[in-house]
């Protein structure tokens, strides 16, 4: 009998070290989405006529990759679309509107970026990024996330 219960103890203990130690627990203990990634490519054909004849169409792309649960890294680079002197902003759906710092701006983009926001893949795939120029909205595209 103390042999049979010995032999059910460590096969417990084992299963116990084997599920925590390894995370393959059938209920989900931490977040397995880091390393999500979500981008947004602005090619040029989301400004208005206007806009296209002055060439001010913005084109570059960005890249969202989930470091750490509820942590973003953004890195990207506008090619076109950015003029010295004027103020530019950007917008996620449901977000207040953020300033770009005028010191990423080097006519006509901007230079390469990486910075890091608090959220996550998920609050931001599927909505929409708005860029403006001087409170005016110039560009808008979804947030596609990458499967």
């Amino acid at each position: 009998m103390i042999q049979k219960t010995t032999f059910a103890v460590i096969l417990v203990a084992f299963s116990l070290f084997f599920i925590c130690f390894t995370n393959a627990s059938p209920v989900e203990l931490t977040p397995r989405d880091c390393g999500d990634v979500a981008y947004v490519k602005f090619d040029g054909h989301e400004c208005d006529h206007e806009l296209e004849e002055h060439g001010d169409c913005i084109t570059g792309e960005i890249h969202m990759t989930e470091i750490k649960e509820d942590c973003l890294k953004v890195t990207g680079q506008f090619n076109t679309g950015f003029k010295d002197g004027c103020v530019y902003e950007y917008q996620v759906d449901g977000c207040d509107i953020e300033e770009i710092p005028s010191g990423l701006i080097y006519s006509p983009g901007t230079c390469a970026y990486e910075f890091y926001v608090k959220g996550s893949i998920h609050d931001i795939a599927g909505k929409t990024l708005k860029i403006y120029r001087d409170g005016e909205c110039i560009a808008e595209k979804c947030i596609d996330k990458v499967e």
